[in-house]
């Protein structure tokens, strides 16, 4: 028999003799001292250990509160299938994920499942739940539930004692015993666990057992201080009376008490014609050390999981440094290990269920120095924007690219940079003192080229198409990668160009139109480059604002559209309906469209006769574009599933909600392209006020 068949039979016994709970193979001799608390002891009576269950609480806690995200890396417009060795390396996914540029998933089926979780608990209770049972009994268990076309829709978090049996070769299932025997098929089984050292085949043992006696310890000295409270009380004052019957003992307790009991009889004599005899009792807990004991114990348990006692508000043997280092030793030490195990087991046994070109990541959770980085702030303040600044001190960024200002050295004016172009400063301002002539006027405004804008919108193009395009196909099912090189695509991204161009020019004829006739005006006036520079500024506020924000409504729509109508044609649906604006607003010709189907890739017919292949199609004339609204849903064999206004109404407000955030990001790109005119404007300006 050679060795490779040798090990082979071993394995299958150490993993067979370790499949069920309790059992396992030992390598050790002789008499093994039982442990505390069993796995169902631990979880059964974790309540009487209020130590324990703070700890591994708020371990939990903290978890499940990480966001998570999820990832793809395309290249060429195809996600990319990284080495499962570089994902589960945490460096190494760091690395690819800053140089590989992924695009973060938002909506899949996979994220909706560690999201809502099942119907009793969603992803982060689970989660929590998870991380509670890893640290008492080293052992969780995910049942899944799966949907027809066999793709998990529910998770189902299992108690480690339900678990009888765990699968080995011969028995490819988990047993489950919870008041009838289930076998479960391994596959619908994922298994968290931390290993057994005596047995790394077995079932997982966690922290909470290897406590087993210091919980039984600290729930003893508990017990025996609440019996001393129950058996042990004594009254404060004995009194005794000589040759008294009973009945007259009565009668003095009630009389005693009646005459001296209250606030208002306090040092008032009580007359008695008997000898009366009062001793005063002491009342001294004679179990003082127990007191120690338990707070020895306390920090015993605390300080097995690593637990900084500050997390847990203890903080008698605390000062500020303490305090804030434990934020930053609990999150490095104690959390972001357990989030990266459970991102591995995921990632591992869960994320290729769906599609393994995906990653799951979670955010780090360590924080950072604060004293440090405060200290290279102060010494650097003119490296950090206002925003980060901000930042610093809890605070929202200011809107609008307001907060992008350094702070610069000497006066600390506020300059701003875009790219290679730069603004004038005050200080300049005030020397440049030289006035223009009408010609100059014309010369400079042949630095305003509407070529500023195309570069910045057209790649908010394509991420618009991308990400919408890929929300739109993860609702036909799992797997589907939206293809940014679809010729639909990549025609409307070159015509798009083109036509956005021509918007723009129309755009900056408006502002050509006005910047001319206020720099004239000002030229005529007699004024200076500041007074000059001002009115370009005033023209470009208002191009920043009401123009910026007509063309993104505009083209949002058209790029979301060109996403829905491209998704459809790559999944291969055949069909699907024009749905149009569900409001006051909807154009006639829109509106006579509502629920017209026809095959992907023909027109939809107008009410105007005009034709379009999909809501704010570009061959579309302006008055039939222009800040529509409308969208398109699939159609399946000739029948609609919007059958109802409420449906269509539903749907349509769906689709206008998730455009929302793209509208922002479009005036933003927009807004600075044109910061990015204004700022040449201005360098052209000083450079003619310069001679």
């Amino acid at each position: 028999m050679g060795i490779k068949d040798t090990w082979g039979k071993i394995k299958s016994s150490f993993v067979k003799s370790s499949s069920s709970e309790g059992g396992g193979v030992s390598f050790l001799q002789g008499k093994i001292p039982p442990s505390g608390k069993g796995k169902r002891e631990l979880l059964e009576n974790l309540r009487d250990c209020p130590v324990l269950y703070a700890v591994v609480n708020k371990i939990a806690e903290n978890v499940a509160n990480i966001p998570y995200k999820i990832y793809v890396i395309r290249k060429g417009g195809k996600a990319q299938k990284i080495h499962i060795k570089d994902i589960l390396n945490k460096q190494t996914l760091k690395l690819i994920l800053k140089q590989e540029n992924p695009e973060e998933i938002k909506e899949h089926p996979l994220i909706d499942l560690l999201t809502f979780g099942n119907e009793f608990m969603n992803g982060k209770e689970i989660i929590m739940l998870t991380q509670i049972y890893l640290d008492l009994v080293g052992e969780a268990f995910w049942l899944l539930e799966r949907n027809k076309a066999g793709v998990p829709i529910a998770i189902y978090p299992i108690p480690p004692t339900w678990v009888s049996r765990i699968p080995s070769p011969e028995y490819p299932f988990y047993q489950i015993d919870y008041y009838e025997r289930k076998e479960i098929v391994k596959d619908d089984v994922i298994m968290f666990r931390k290993l057994n050292i005596a047995n790394p085949y077995s079932r997982g043992v966690g922290i909470g057992e290897t406590l087993g006696d210091e919980i039984d310890t600290d729930e003893f000295a508990s017990e025996h201080t609440k019996a001393w409270f129950y058996n042990r009380a004594r009254p404060d004052i004995l009194i005794a009376v000589d040759g008294l019957k009973r009945e007259d003992v009565q009668r003095l307790e009630v009389d005693w008490v009646s005459k001296t009991s209250g606030f208002w009889k306090w040092f008032k004599p009580y007359f008695i014609n008997r000898n009366v005899q009062v001793h005063q009792l002491s009342q001294q807990f004679e179990g003082q050390s127990v007191i120690e004991l338990r707070r020895f114990e306390r920090d015993f348990i605390i300080q097995t999981y690593g637990v900084p006692p500050e997390i847990l508000g203890i903080i008698e043997n605390s000062n500020r440094a303490t305090i804030e280092a434990s934020d930053y030793i609990f999150s490095k030490r104690v959390i972001e290990p357990r989030i990266d195990y459970l991102r591995a087991v995921i990632q591992t046994k869960l994320i290729p269920q769906f599609d393994d070109r995906l990653i799951i990541d979670f955010e780090t959770p360590a924080l950072a120095d604060k004293e440090f980085i405060l200290n290279v702030a102060k010494n650097a303040y003119w490296a950090l924007t206002i925003d980060e600044w901000r930042e610093m001190m809890d605070k929202e960024p200011l809107p609008e690219d307001q907060g992008k200002f350094f702070m610069t050295p000497y006066n600390l004016v506020p300059s701003l940079n875009f790219g290679n172009s730069q603004t004038i400063q005050s200080e300049e301002k005030k020397i440049i003192k030289k006035s223009l002539s009408e010609d100059n006027v014309y010369e400079l405004l042949e630095a305003l080229d509407e070529w500023h804008i195309a570069y910045k919108v057209h790649p908010v193009y394509k991420k618009i198409i991308e990400e919408l395009g890929q929300k739109a196909l993860n609702e036909f099912g799992p797997g589907l990668s939206f293809n940014l090189l679809d010729p639909a695509v990549v025609q409307f991204l070159d015509e798009q160009a083109g036509i956005y161009i021509t918007l723009v020019k129309d755009i900056n004829e408006t502002t050509l139109k006005e910047l001319r006739e206020t720099l004239i005006e000002g030229v005529r006036a007699g004024e200076g480059i500041n007074k000059l520079a001002d009115r370009i500024e005033a023209v470009f506020g208002d191009a920043k604002g009401y123009r910026a924000e007509r063309i993104a409504r505009t083209e949002v729509m058209r790029a979301s559209n060109l996403a829905h109508y491209s998704a459809f044609s790559q999944a291969g649906i055949e069909e699907h309906e024009w749905v149009a604006t569900r409001d006051d607003r909807v154009r006639d010709s829109h509106f006579e469209a509502d629920g017209q189907i026809v095959k992907v890739g023909e027109p939809f017919i107008l009410g105007s006769g005009a034709r379009a292949l999909y809501p704010g199609d570009p061959s579309l004339p302006p008055k039939e574009s222009i800040n529509c609204r409308c969208t398109v849903a699939v159609v399946i064999k000739g029948e609609s599933f919007l059958d109802t206004e409420e449906k269509r109404k539903a749907y349509w407000w769906d689709k206008e909600m998730k455009r929302t955030k793209y509208d922002r990001l479009f005036i933003n790109a927009t807004r600075r392209a044109f910061q990015e005119q204004q700022n040449e404007l201005l360098r052209k300006l000083r450079e003619l006020g310069r001679g």
